[in-house]
């Protein structure tokens, strides 16, 4: 017979002792409805692997729940606070903040990818320190020049992602960049974030940098 699960729940009747008769079909009935639980969940439904590392959850509406809330899913949010950025020279930061980091990504200047997949990378940098809230604080600009925010992966001399700007000389005021990507990234690839300013030659500009890595899904085949 043709079992109704799993397009349908299958009603059973009762059967009652020394009164109705139990023939083969009730009992294979049975079976093929339960074949076709086995089919539909298949085997270890409860459980899966991921990075080489089997994870086993107690029943298989404890494995949906934490796919729903993503809790295997990679992410790291860190930042480096009051940084001096030296005039006409990269400066990379080492992350000496935490928001999370759920798959251990952080190590010193560099984000490693804890596993291959598409990524959502964003970083941010604010051009002075925390603590100021009015730009007459600010040092004023003594050149024409550029503030630039840049992303890289290990191994590679191109950007991942960059936001350039160009100022006046003169220029006293909030300046704040931004550069986003959603890029292939690979397990043990490292990233890592330039400043760079040519706007200020009497000292070291403030700035503070923002990461936020995000995994969204698996390379596609």
């Amino acid at each position: 017979m043709v079992a109704v699960y799993p397009a349908a729940i299958k009603n059973f009747a009762y059967r009652q002792d020394y009164t109705d008769l139990v023939e083969a079909a009730d009992v294979n009935v049975s079976y093929d409805e339960t074949r076709a639980i086995q089919t539909t969940l298949g085997v270890n439904p409860h459980q899966e692997t991921i990075d080489n590392t089997l994870t086993k959850y107690t029943d298989v509406s404890t494995r949906i729940s934490n796919v729903r809330r993503g809790t295997t899913v990679p992410y790291v949010g860190t930042s480096a606070h009051d940084v001096h950025v030296p005039f006409n020279s990269d400066y990379i930061p080492s992350w000496n903040a935490k928001l999370f980091d759920t798959h251990h990504m952080i190590n010193g200047s560099s984000l490693i990818c804890p596993r291959s997949g598409i990524y959502h990378f964003n970083f941010y940098i604010r051009w002075h320190k925390d603590s100021v809230v009015t730009a007459n604080l600010l040092p004023t600009f003594d050149r024409n020049g550029k503030l630039q925010l840049e992303a890289f992966q290990s191994g590679s001399s191109a950007f991942l992602t960059c936001q350039t700007d160009w100022f006046p000389q003169g220029f006293q005021d909030f300046a704040r960049q931004s550069a986003s990507m959603i890029y292939p990234w690979y397990k043990g690839n490292a990233v890592k974030v330039k400043a760079y300013q040519s706007c200020y030659k009497a000292g070291t500009l403030i700035a503070t940098i923002y990461a936020n890595i995000a995994y969204i899904r698996d390379i596609p085949s």
